[in-house]
């Protein structure tokens, strides 16, 4: 809306003038010290420690600034005396911004020194140093942690204690090379906001000006200068109407929302908002007042045009088109009484209408005759065709078995080839990944002890700042340090998954095996407070067999560790659940049954079904791979000639059971001299 723009430029001139204060007073800041002139005043309060600095002469009635500091005027810094002649130089600026904008009531600037600037000054008020103004919103708003870009920002409305109206300073911080000095700002009136509300001329609904604070910044119901109170959204629009519903409003257009039409447009220099709201009724009233006698004359001229145009209609198109449909019907055959009432525009129609349905009756016959032949010669050549299909489809369900023979050991080839490939590439990059987090972190922490021991030497919110970096640094550090080794450990399965171990076979007491390989699994749940129970049943006297034991071993290993992965989840939701996990070794003729059962959570039938899949994993993102029962199926499976199944039922329990052979190094041996056989 035009009206937004125009609003636009009037806060764009505050804007544009506490940005030049801005600007002025850190170029003021980088001049070398001048002392200050003899039109100056050098003052001390007395019973108090407090020095002011004012203009000499002037009326009692004579408005001027004035300088409040705590301190000792004798034994003032550098700095700071450099900082008193940097905020008395900015008189001329604010004087003529004053002039210029007649809404603005003083300047003032509020030193991190423990100093306070207004003008203008009274010679009439008390000259005290008002400690309350660092409680203040327009310098706590101010300060690095505030606001860290140096932005310029408007406070909230509030009302003046002397003249009693209300309020608004937009203020701005001041640094000198990056270190904060204080904050100067400009009060000004509301009232060249209500003189440009009062202005917009509109007979339905109502405008605001609302800041983001939803507090009332000028409205178009208030008028005559009633507007003396700070007021809230929720106080001035109707009750039916939610404050809320404005947040819901796309910016710049006309939105309906439950009984109201709403607008809403925000300013460009300010946190602040245009709103204008409609209720349904009032909108539906005016617009059937401004269009009724209008409509009245088209609904009449309508009624009259509409009755001579079906009379004309209907002698002209409709009759002729019903005699039309009736020579349709009649499958074209001619009736001379028809004709007669037909105009001569229409009488072609009727002729040519004849002329298809004769065309089409001869068409039909012939195509009859022709599609007689035509399924003799189908039925005979389909005889010879399903011969045919019967001898393709044997040929071809042959050939399908052997393709799929072969391109599942070309995948099998290329993906171990590839992740193999893939996981040494990414190797290199993880572990420098890993090793400079580790370092950055130690570098952190160097970083983190050295701010500490200079605390004194910076400023509180410079110190803060540092250590809120430095901590979320040796943070950030140690979790890339953490999920890179996470990273690191998936790398290493993949190798494993695409090379295999480079185990031996050899003689072991599965027993003591399965034994250690438990001890392992429970280690690291007892460092998190949980140890479950675990029975083992053994057959007695059970004698060694050939195995791969590293890789046997990570077999047993993980399946102990799935089984207290899902107990201790268990255990988390229901606090009486007592976790078990039941380990049997059963001994026969030809084979060894090792059982692992747990009273877990179980699987459903879709889990089970993909458990064995590499990169199927049930557990949360980053606590497993999806590769540990992949590689534990084939090295039970095709390293050990054995056997993996299980059995389980959903959150009653889950048991794998492992069959190997007792006679493997035969089982291998005879595989080799098949191969030499081929």
């Amino acid at each position: 809306m035009e009206q937004t723009q125009s609003f636009n430029n009037i806060l764009r001139v505050r804007y544009d003038a506490i940005k030049a204060m801005q600007r002025q007073a850190q170029k003021f800041l980088s001049r070398e010290f001048e002392v200050f002139g003899s039109h100056l005043e050098f003052n001390i309060t007395k019973g108090e420690n407090t020095y002011y600095l004012s203009a000499r002469g002037g009326g009692r009635e004579s408005p001027y600034g004035i300088l409040v500091g705590k301190g000792d005027r004798d034994s003032i810094p550098h700095p700071i005396f450099k900082e008193l002649q940097m905020t008395y130089s900015l008189i001329p600026l604010v004087s003529v911004l004053k002039n210029s904008i007649q809404s603005v009531t003083g300047f003032h600037y509020t030193s991190a020194s423990n100093f306070y600037f207004r003008y203008p000054w009274n010679n009439s008020e008390e000259v005290k140093f008002p400690s309350q103004i660092y409680e203040k919103e327009y310098y706590i708003r101010s300060l690095p942690a505030n606001n860290r870009e140096d932005k310029v920002f408007w406070t909230d409305v509030f009302l003046s204690p002397i003249e009693k109206k209300l309020l608004v300073t937009v203020a701005a911080p001041v640094y000198e090379n990056r270190q904060y000095k204080g904050v100067v700002g400009l009060d000004f009136t509301l009232s060249s906001v209500d003189f440009f509300v009062e202005n917009l001329h509109h007979n339905l609904g109502d405008f605001l000006v609302v800041n983001d604070s939803n507090t009332v910044i000028a409205d178009l119901a208030i008028r005559d200068n009633q507007h003396h109170e700070i007021i809230h959204l929720d106080n001035t629009i109707p009750k039916d109407l939610l404050s809320n519903s404005f947040s819901k409003v796309s910016e710049a257009t006309l939105t309906r929302i439950g009984d109201y039409w709403i607008y809403v447009a925000h300013t460009s220099f300010a946190p602040w908002k245009v709103i204008y709201y409609v209720d349904n009724k009032s909108v539906a009233l005016q617009t059937i007042k401004n269009i009724l006698p209008s409509l009245l004359m088209v609904i009449l001229f309508t009624t009259i045009f509409l009755l001579l145009a079906t009379r004309l209609v209907a002698r002209e198109f409709i009759n002729p088109a019903g005699l039309l449909v009736r020579h349709i019907e009649r499958r074209g055959q001619l009736d001379p009484k028809i004709i007669s009432e037909v105009s001569a525009p229409w009488k072609p129609w009727f002729t040519a209408i004849s002329n298809v349905f004769l065309d089409n009756k001869t068409l039909v016959e012939k195509l009859e005759k022709h599609i007689d032949k035509l399924d003799d010669q189908v039925a005979k050549r389909t005889k010879d065709l399903s011969r045919q299909n019967q001898k393709l489809e044997l040929a071809l369900h042959d050939l399908q078995n052997a393709q799929s023979q072969i391109i599942t050991q070309e995948k099998l080839a290329g993906l171990g080839s590839l992740t193999a490939g893939i996981a040494h590439e990414i190797r290199n990059p993880l572990n420098f990944i890993v090793n400079f987090a580790d370092n950055s972190r130690v570098f952190g922490e160097e970083i983190s002890e050295t701010i500490q021991g200079i605390e004194s030497q910076i400023s509180p919110g410079n110190y803060e700042s540092l250590k809120y970096l430095t901590h979320h640094l040796i943070k950030n550090m140690t979790k890339i340090e953490e999920h890179g080794r996470r990273a690191d450990t998936i790398v290493n399965s993949m190798l494993t998954h695409a090379h295999g171990g480079n185990d031996i076979l050899r003689e072991a007491n599965l027993q003591e095996l399965l034994d250690e390989n438990i001890l392992l699994g429970l280690a690291s749940f007892k460092q998190k407070g949980f140890s479950p129970e675990v029975t083992r049943y053994y057959t007695k006297s059970m004698t060694n067999i050939s195995v791969y034991p590293k890789d046997l071993g990570r077999v047993f290993l993980n399946l102990i560790n799935n089984a207290c992965f899902i107990l201790h989840e268990k255990k988390k939701k229901k606090s009486s659940f007592k976790p078990k996990i039941q380990v049997k070794i059963e001994d026969s003729d030809n084979h060894l049954t090792i059982r692992v059962r747990d009273n877990g959570m179980g699987m459903s039938d879709s889990v089970k079904n993909k458990i064995f899949e590499p990169f199927f994993t049930t557990k949360p993102t980053g606590q497993g791979t999806g590769l540990g029962l992949s590689l534990s199926y084939e090295i039970i499976v095709q390293q050990h000639r054995g056997r993996i199944f299980i059995e389980t039922e959903y959150k009653e329990f889950t048991e794998f059971t492992i069959v190997l052979p007792k006679d493997l190094a035969n089982l291998l041996n005879d595989d080799d001299n098949a191969t030499i056989r081929v």
